[in-house]
């Protein structure tokens, strides 16, 4: 395409909450990707990013207070989490509780559920995951998609990746669909010590999800731009073919000598006895 061409192109800001998908960011991806099947443009996704948000209310993190079974031996566990009545009268709509009065006449509100007063902390991100799955796994058959796994990928992120027609790693960074060190935690040993060991090159390069690995950027994207010249401007269009420099009505003088080269008949080749292309 030396006129160029359209794609659309949709990355992770790495740089914000490390390139997490909360609410916001999930609408974003399935309104992206949703337009490239409307327009079947290809769609390149360079994939950096944590996974699925899931956040934190500072609000409550800062004030609540935990009721032991026995104060003075906190390792025989905890009955409840709570706020004082001051703290839940601060931030009563970050919390769902109910209030508890001591025999001291002490009042606790112990928290049933956390809600937290910014949206995009808990589970409606796993919804939004499933939404864009959902849509990219859609594109596959209506459109060219693309992953460029740029930065560490992880959860929601590893599975886009799979889900895309081709998909690029960087020799440097994984695809994991969740941390070593928590599987190592699970099993009860220290089996894994790395995220590459996981989802490194080794791993997905060999078990297919991965069709190219590069060492760097620049030869990713340089792959990128390669495959895109073997697809249509727009999915089910004309293919992009170059008119050839080699004209078809060229007389083949090519003879073979000893051994014949049907490449040679073919595209041509560099005379031996300085007669030129033949």
């Amino acid at each position: 395409f030396p006129s160029g061409r359209q794609i659309i192109v949709i990355a992770n800001d790495i740089t914000f909450r490390a390139g997490s998908f909360g609410p916001r960011e999930d609408a974003f991806f399935e309104a992206v990707t949703n337009l490239a099947c409307e327009k079947k443009l290809p769609l390149i996704y360079l994939a950096a990013n944590s996974g699925a948000r899931i956040g934190i209310a500072d609000e409550v993190k800062s004030c609540f207070r935990v009721g032991w079974t026995d104060d003075s031996s906190p390792e025989r566990g905890f009955r409840y989490i709570y706020m004082t009545d001051e703290d839940h009268d601060r931030i009563s709509s970050s919390v769902i509780a109910h209030k508890m009065q001591l025999d001291s006449g002490e009042i606790r509100w112990v928290i049933d559920s956390v809600v937290g007063k910014e949206d995009g902390l808990g589970v409606e991100n796993i919804h939004g995951s499933a939404a864009i799955a959902s849509a990219y796994s859609r594109a596959y058959e209506e459109t060219f998609t693309l992953t460029f796994v740029t930065g560490r990928t992880v959860g929601i992120g590893a599975y886009l990746a799979r889900l895309g027609i081709r998909c690029i790693q960087r020799i440097d960074q994984p695809i994991i669909l969740t941390g070593f060190s928590a599987l190592n935690k699970l099993l009860g040993r220290e089996v894994y010590s790395s995220h590459m060991q996981l989802g490194g090159p080794k791993i997905m390069a060999t078990n297919g999800v991965v069709h190219l690995t590069v060492p760097d950027d620049l030869e990713g994207v340089s792959n990128i731009l390669r495959w895109l010249s073997y697809v249509p401007a727009n999915i089910g269009g004309p293919l992009p073919i170059t008119k050839s420099l080699d004209p078809i009505d060229r007389p083949v003088a090519y003879i073979p000598e000893n051994t014949c080269d049907p490449r040679a008949a073919i595209s041509g080749i560099d005379d031996s006895q300085g007669n030129g292309w033949v």
